[in-house]
């Protein structure tokens, strides 16, 4: 699992490209006309967020990056004093910013898959780290997981 879920959750992405040759039921738009503007300008933000926050965070780690899990320096400065796992929140907004900008039931279908596992990757890469690092048992007692929580944030201040 340590390697077939990462593999997945970073190639998974790929799926949103295979619409065509699928029933036209999961190719139609969930919404009217008269709101598909207004979701799209969201759709924008939400994208540009999400590639700020994960861009961001990926700078933050700087060597200690990498597609599977390994036991590498536990970061704790920039976005990771606000959530442990800044790059799969901005992937998630990312998701999330697709379904607003293209409001298919097939990408709802997509990122209904892929949030539950890129959270369970984030689960095995945790509990990699935790087993041989108490720094990072620490780090967990401290910080939210992926979402920042506003009784952190009021801690912070």
């Amino acid at each position: 699992m340590n390697i077939l879920i990462p593999l997945i959750t970073t190639f998974f992405y790929l799926m949103y490209s295979f619409s065509k040759g699928l029933p036209p039921q999961w190719n139609s738009v969930l919404f009217s006309e008269n709101y598909l503007l207004s979701l799209r300008i969201f759709g924008v933000f939400f994208a540009l967020l999400g590639i700020l926050i994960s861009t961001m965070a990926t700078l933050n780690l700087k060597r200690s990056f990498g597609i599977f899990v390994q036991v590498r320096k536990v970061e704790t400065q920039g976005l990771y004093r606000q959530v442990r796992h800044p790059i799969y929140l901005g992937y998630v907004i990312n998701w999330l910013a697709l379904c607003l900008l293209e409001p298919k039931a097939y990408n709802l279908l997509l990122t209904l898959i892929t949030i539950p596992l890129t959270f369970y990757r984030a689960h095995l890469e945790e509990k990699e780290l935790a087993e041989y690092s108490s720094e990072y048992r620490e780090y967990i007692k401290k910080t939210p997981f992926i979402f920042p929580s506003l009784q952190y944030a009021k801690k912070q201040v």
